[in-house]
């Protein structure tokens, strides 16, 4: 099982877990905790037992040999790859997780560094284990890192680099796929849809994708299988099917509403994603109304977020479909004042869009001002 299997198997925090594996010694749980270790290892066999054990010695016997440090403990393995153990990869993993908790308001290119040589670790002792259950985790750490890598690299390539970051999402599942990590491919393969919709321009080859991510998800986290529907759903407005959109997007929020604190992906889950996702879905349909509904709900509640940024470029657009200027033009002013600290590619290419759509009325004041300010954000 992966940590957070585990975890969630116990019903316990994933620091928790890796809290036990770092400190090394016997840890006293709670009864009911105990209660389900002592029920798992009963119907386990002496020879699982005894693997178990011996798996278990050998690591420590390992871990007494490093150091304790984190930094200093990454730095010994990689010049001694052949004593990577549990420990060192955790390392690892919570420095991948804590740079993937910054992307959404950081720019892509002000990570891709730390990330890119995270990865390069983490691919690199991963050639070197000979456990296999340092190899698992070592696997579950490449699908991570590689998802991270993809979207990292598309967002700063303005969403135009498609194939080098499906290399590093396809590198994500195959290593998902190795470890048995269905959250883990599932995460994966939706940002490849996210690639093919907004990227490759191809709405039913996203769908499709989008679609195979919520069935890899559904039974581990009704997260990952509410945000791929609503992928799902917006590949279909853009080929201008309301019905199936509009069926995605209930069943996306009826996914959410089963969202609990076990959710091995509930730190992807934002309360703005539904309005977020069907304001862009009525967007593609031409019901600007409804697109303007949704869109201004997301955007008193989104805060200074990437998806904020796109959330209010689009609402630009859903004024200039009703031919409200003015409107148009305050909420475009919004998405180029999130996008010029975090430098997302969606909210760029949004409020680029939504600039060009401006053109009618460019001999307006307020219409020059905020396509200045657009070249501004280009030439920076």
């Amino acid at each position: 099982m992966s940590i957070r299997a585990f975890a969630a198997h116990l019903g316990v925090a994933v620091a928790s877990v890796t809290n036990w594996e770092q400190r090394g010694e016997m840890i006293r749980l709670r009864d009911e905790t105990q209660e389900i270790l002592d029920r798992d290892l009963s119907r386990a066999t002496e020879e699982v037992r005894s693997r178990f054990a011996a798996a278990l010695d050998a690591d420590q016997m390992i871990s007494g040999r490093l150091p304790r440090d984190g930094a200093q403990r990454l730095e010994y393995v990689l010049a001694n790859p052949g004593s990577v153990d549990l420990v060192t990869v955790a390392h690892l993993r919570e420095q991948v997780a804590a740079l993937d908790a910054q992307y959404d308001r950081a720019p892509a290119a002000a990570l891709l560094g730390i990330v890119g040589e995270r990865h390069g670790q983490i691919m690199f002792l991963r050639t070197h284990a000979t456990r296999s259950r340092v190899l698992r985790d070592l696997n579950a750490a490449a699908a991570e890192s590689a998802t991270l890598m993809g979207q990292l690299l598309w967002d700063a390539s303005m969403r135009r680099d498609n194939a080098t970051a499906l290399a590093y999402l396809d590198q994500a599942v195959d290593a998902a796929g190795e470890c048995g990590d269905p959250i883990a491919a599932g995460r994966a393969q939706l940002r490849r849809s996210y690639v093919a919709i907004y990227g490759q321009k191809d709405p039913a080859a996203g769908a499709q994708m989008a679609t195979q991510a919520a069935a890899t998800s559904r039974s581990n986290s009704n997260v990952l299988a509410g945000l791929a529907l609503l992928h799902a759903a917006e590949a279909h407005a853009m080929r201008q099917q309301r019905r199936p959109c509009e069926r995605l997007l209930r069943a996306a929020e009826g996914h959410f509403g089963k969202v609990d604190s076990q959710d091995e992906a509930s730190l992807l889950f934002s309360p703005v994603d539904l309005s977020r996702m069907a304001g862009s879905c009525y967007l593609s349909l031409g019901d600007a109304n409804q697109a303007t509904r949704f869109l201004s709900d997301t955007l008193s509640t989104a805060g200074r977020t990437k998806a904020a940024a796109v959330a209010a470029a689009n609402l630009s657009l859903a004024y200039i479909q009703q031919h409200a200027v003015s409107a148009a033009v305050h909420s475009l002013h919004q998405a180029i004042d999130i996008t010029e600290s975090t430098r997302g590619g969606g909210g760029l290419t949004v409020a680029f869009t939504a600039g060009r759509a401006l053109s009618p009325w460019r001999n307006t004041a307020e219409v020059q001002d905020v396509q200045d300010r657009l070249l501004t954000l280009m030439a920076a």
